[in-house]
């Protein structure tokens, strides 16, 4: 769920999901906020961003003060307090809205820079607007923008509608995310598929005392 809300010289876009999936035959709920504060173009001013999941714990505040992004991380226990050169940029979560707004046509190319809070690090990101479309997500009709993007190397498809909302999402691999109610996402989930054994690469032979192994060779084939 993304919330859009205007402000004294900006904007504050604040996003949460909860996604729920079968990894090695147990259900693992990983939860996701991001609170940002921006200028009137979009551009990161402050934020909050957490990640709970039942095998880690991981947080992230920043602030742009002047030329540079003081960020605090912690992790478990870990807290890590890090000053970094500030570039014009966004978080991933207020992309999309800031797309949505500019209204742009079909085959605009948009190129933007994001700020990574887990990696610590910027990336750049290009866009492209490929055309305004109806599609239906579950049994209903809606009017959508969609477009494709590309960052360190991977492509991926999203359907957005007028206020920067994700519809639809084509991840690489096949995985596609579809925007449901809370109450609607987990239908069907015990009938699902563990993650990790639907992605996995198969084997050939096994390993001989694998823990005692000091390095793994091994070669992939398409």
């Amino acid at each position: 769920h993304t919330r859009t809300e205007k402000q004294s010289g900006g904007f504050q876009i604040v996003n949460r999901s909860v996604m729920k999936m079968k990894i090695f035959g147990s259900y693992q709920e990983v939860k996701i906020l991001s609170r940002v504060q921006t200028d009137q173009r979009y551009r990161l001013r402050q934020f909050v961003f957490k990640l709970l999941s039942p095998l880690s714990k991981f947080q992230a505040e920043g602030k742009v003060i002047r030329d540079k992004l003081s960020v605090h991380w912690h992790v478990g226990t870990r807290k890590v307090r890090m000053s970094l050169p500030y570039r014009p940029s966004m978080l991933p979560t207020v992309l999309r809205p800031y797309i949505a707004a500019q209204k742009p046509p079909p085959g605009k190319k948009i190129k933007a820079v994001l700020f990574d809070p887990q990696s610590r690090s910027y990336l750049d990101t290009f866009l492209t607007v490929e055309k305004y479309v109806s599609i239906v997500i579950r049994g209903k009709r809606v009017k959508a923008l969609q477009l494709r993007q590309q960052y360190r190397g991977v492509t991926l498809l999203a359907w957005i509608d007028k206020d920067g909302k994700i519809l639809k999402e084509q991840a690489p691999g096949g995985m596609v995310l579809i925007r449901e109610s809370a109450r609607e996402a987990p239908k069907g989930i015990d009938a699902g598929f563990d993650i990790i054994r639907a992605t996995r690469i198969g084997l050939v032979g096994k390993l001989k005392s694998p823990t005692r192994q000091a390095r793994l060779r091994v070669r992939i084939e398409r």
